[in-house]
């Protein structure tokens, strides 16, 4: 397989299949958890940068689950603070360097992440530390969030944060999709 930006291109013998993944129409797709993970994979797959991934990510989610906004973070040790490095919405993506500078509980839990679970769901982001005070800096205003814990082996490496701004937020059946 080959990634350009926007395409993706298979070849299987002398079969070449080229795809333009903007021209995708993800709504008319029957979803159950492995089609999720395969189709969720394919679209970040298919583009070198991690923002136009997420873009189309969040795109493709969209018809599933409420979800508004992704952003990709990570906990930088050094500054003790939440790094934001990219940004998507259904319309927009953008690269970032932004860093939340956290206090108390909130950057005890960002620090070391959850340590036995790889995604959860946050059903109230206001009395959450970190979703609160992330939210606060980024001027979110979510129902709900759910957080997917970047790991390799037991080493939270970032976190995938998928907000919803919906009144109806994300329920646990939108979970069983990310774990």
């Amino acid at each position: 397989m080959v990634v350009f930006p926007g395409f993706l291109i298979a070849i299987f013998g002398n079969l070449i299949i080229v795809v333009e993944t903007n021209k995708l129409d993800f709504e008319e797709i029957e979803m159950d958890k492995d089609k999720f993970f395969q189709q969720s994979t394919l679209i970040i797959c298919s583009n070198l940068e991690i923002e136009e991934a997420m873009l189309e990510l969040v795109r493709f989610m969209k018809p599933l689950m409420p979800v508004s906004q992704m952003y990709l973070q990570y906990f930088d040790q050094e500054y003790n603070a939440m790094r934001t490095i990219a940004f998507a919405d259904a319309t927009s993506c953008k690269k970032l360097d932004l860093l939340t500078h956290l206090k108390g509980k909130s950057k005890e839990m960002a620090g070391s992440g959850p340590p036995d679970m790889d995604a959860f769901l946050v059903s109230d982001p206001k009395n959450f530390p970190v979703a609160r005070e992330m939210g606060d800096f980024h001027g979110i205003h979510a129902t709900s969030v759910i957080v997917l814990a970047l790991k390799s082996k037991d080493t939270v490496l970032g976190y995938l944060v998928l907000i919803s701004e919906e009144e109806k937020g994300f329920e646990e059946s939108n979970l069983e999709y990310v774990r």
